[in-house]
């Protein structure tokens, strides 16, 4: 599926883009005509993808980013913002767990800090990214869940929608400013 805005030069943020999902992601945006920025708290793995993107001649850029440190994601849009100015497409993909034991095992700081990732973090960069978005009547955010149920939500709804993240955790928030 080729997602065309019918835009030159689409921006698209993939979060958690240094692996699995994100990865993939990162490629298939990229091979489809996207600039992507590509975010991970790894900037090594990052700066690597960016690399071999930019290699096969596509535009790409690398921003490490710690979505568990909401100063972080600040400087995330901030820099989106500096280099492209919009941003027309948002995958927020970055997920968190805590170490593998049994769950009444995991500590709140543990705990606190997977919904810092899982949840907030996906929230406070949406809020942000649609400042990059602008205010385009036809916007549709779609929610894309790690159990491959896809939402299309309108702005003005999002707050109502913002339950689902804590009811099943999601992996994936893709936004598409249409």
């Amino acid at each position: 599926m080729v997602f065309d805005l019918g835009m030159p030069d689409r921006i698209a943020l993939i979060t958690g883009a240094s692996r699995g999902i994100g990865l993939a992601i990162a490629h298939r945006l990229s091979a489809d005509g996207y600039h992507v920025v590509v975010t991970a708290r790894s900037a090594d793995k990052i700066a690597d993808l960016a690399d071999q993107l930019k290699a096969a001649g596509r535009p790409a850029d690398a921003v490490a980013c710690d979505l568990g440190d909401r100063s972080s994601v600040d400087d995330l849009v901030a820099e989106v913002r500096a280099r492209h100015g919009r941003l027309d497409v948002l995958v927020n993909n970055a997920g968190a767990l805590p170490a593998a034991r049994v769950a009444e095992d995991v500590t709140r700081a543990e705990w606190d800090a997977v919904l810092e990732v899982n949840l907030s973090a996906p929230w406070f960069l949406a809020c942000r990214a649609k400042e990059l978005m602008g205010d385009h009547v036809n916007s549709r955010w779609f929610n894309t869940i790690a159990w491959l149920t896809t939402v299309v939500v309108k702005p003005c709804e999002l707050p109502l929608h913002a339950r689902r993240p804590a009811i099943g955790l999601p992996r994936s928030l893709l936004i598409v400013r249409l």
